[in-house]
């Protein structure tokens, strides 16, 4: 018999596997999971009479799985040709920040500061080179980003008209994230008459912001970002749907303060807040979070886990947690389809490159986004002088070859999300190695383990997206 590939998950009450084969759980008595447990190093599945039982039933299907390629491989240059989504323009590497945690602050082994700055011949033929190929879109999205793009405005409002006077039957949409810092009237109301989205990075209360978010001289700029919100809300009340907030935890942040101020401020009220902690690959050492941010970030997880089951209110829960609700929201749904693993798949996480988000830098070559390093050939994707790299295109959708048998006998499968922005590379490397992906194996395993112990825990607790039953 071929092996069998699942996960046995015990709560504090009841036993459950996690069947790769058909991607769903099922509970079993405890006798039952000890007998898996030991199959899992004996291997001898043919000799089960457990495994035969719940074969019967469809589950444990033995691992049809024998290839590990992204389906969307053989039509890449089609999409490439003809499909991309949005354009991010890295209008400079320059910003008057210096955030301690900034991807260019030297912590990392990507990339530093520099005085680099996009000329807006290199814009033009960035849009020009985009536009070509969104033949079946009806919708195009620019984006500018930095450093800190506001930094470049002039260059922002030419690339604005030189869009509109480019764009012929399409609707155009335009992003910008910035630190906050250099907003003005003036540049308010033409983000406001461009129906700009727009992303401004704030760390929380004062405290916490002014502790990483610093200009040169060490001074904080929470009290500057905070005037420019208010300005916003003043100026144009009705456009405060457009405007979003970026929040990074750092391992110096007090999780706690954060999260109560982003709770307790009005002025935040009905706004779009996006928490992400500090990235911790590619560091040129490792950074210890303070020991509260893990008994907090417990804390709160416990209370957005009662809410959940409906044993407490949900005002009682933070309201960056809440976003939270639709991981397990979308686990519960895959749980239930039973989907069956076809013998050709690849994991999630690597997005079609270039054709979700084609990022040009300031000098004309292009990455998958604006996260992954731009130090390293292994995550350029072409450039306007030669076009896209489909050869590496390729291999970055498919970074699960670089694990290619793991990935067959790997439980986690389904729901594993590793792309290359997770990977550390050696500076200058030309492409990703597997001890590179082995590593980010480990934390992704970890994660969905947690997830589906946390989904059968909350399911013993009746938590139901409707009113069907889970296998569970």
């Amino acid at each position: 018999m071929s092996k069998i590939v699942y996960l046995p998950i015990k709560t504090p009450e009841k036993y459950y596997i996690y069947d790769r084969s058909v991607d769903t759980v099922f509970s079993v008595s405890e006798d039952e999971f000890q007998e898996f447990v030991g199959l899992l190093t004996s291997k001898d599945y043919d000799q089960s009479e457990v495994i035969k039982k719940y074969q019967q039933r469809g589950l444990l299907r033995e691992n049809n799985v024998d290839i590990i390629c992204h389906p969307a491989t053989d039509a890449i240059a089609h999409y490439l040709d003809s499909c991309l989504s949005s354009l991010v323009l890295q209008v400079t590497q320059q910003c008057n920040l210096r955030c301690w945690y900034c991807a260019y602050s030297g912590l990392y082994h990507n990339r530093v500061h520099n005085a680099s700055r996009m000329s807006f011949e290199t814009a033009k033929r960035a849009i020009d080179f985009y536009l070509s190929r969104t033949g079946e879109k009806n919708r195009v999205y620019f984006g500018f980003y930095g450093g800190e793009p506001l930094l470049e405005f002039d260059l922002i409002k030419k690339c604005v008209e030189y869009v509109k006077k480019s764009v012929e039957g399409k609707e155009a949409l335009f992003g910008l994230t910035t630190n906050g810092t250099l907003l003005t009237d003036e540049k308010i109301d033409f983000f406001y008459e461009n129906n700009f989205s727009l992303i401004i990075s704030l760390d929380g209360s004062k405290e916490e912001h002014d502790s990483c978010r610093k200009f040169p001289n060490g001074e904080g700029s929470f009290d500057i970002v905070t005037r420019n919100i208010d300005r916003i809300r003043k100026l144009h009340p009705d456009y405060v749907r457009k405007v979003g907030i970026s929040t990074v935890i750092s391992p110096q942040a007090e999780l706690n303060n954060v999260l109560e101020y982003f709770d307790t401020d009005e002025v935040f009220a009905d706004t779009n807040i996006i928490m992400s902690p500090m990235v911790s690959s590619g560091l040129k050492e490792e950074i210890d979070f303070k020991e509260s941010f893990h008994l907090v970030r417990r804390y709160e997880l416990l209370k957005f886990l009662l809410f959940l089951i409906g044993k407490i209110d949900r005002e009682c829960v933070s309201k960056l947690m809440i976003r939270s609700q639709r991981t397990y929201q979308d686990l519960y749904r895959s749980l239930k389809q039973h989907t069956v693993q076809p013998h050709c798949t690849h994991h999630g996480g690597p997005c079609l490159p270039g054709i979700q988000k084609l990022f040009v830098d300031t000098s004309g070559n292009f990455y998958p986004c604006e996260k992954v390093s731009e130090s390293t050939s292994a995550t350029q994707i072409g450039s306007l002088d030669k076009g896209f790299d489909i050869e590496n295109i390729k291999r970055i959708l498919n970074i699960g070859k670089l694990t290619e048998n793991e990935c067959k006998d790997c439980w986690a499968l389904p729901h594993c999300n590793i792309c290359v922005k997770e990977l550390d590379s050696t500076e200058g490397q030309a492409c990703y190695e597997k001890r590179d992906k082995i590593n980010a194996c480990q934390n992704s395993k970890g994660s969905i383990a947690s997830e589906l112990y946390q989904m059968c825990v909350l399911h013993e607790f009746g938590y139901r997206l409707d009113e069907e039953e889970i296998i569970l």
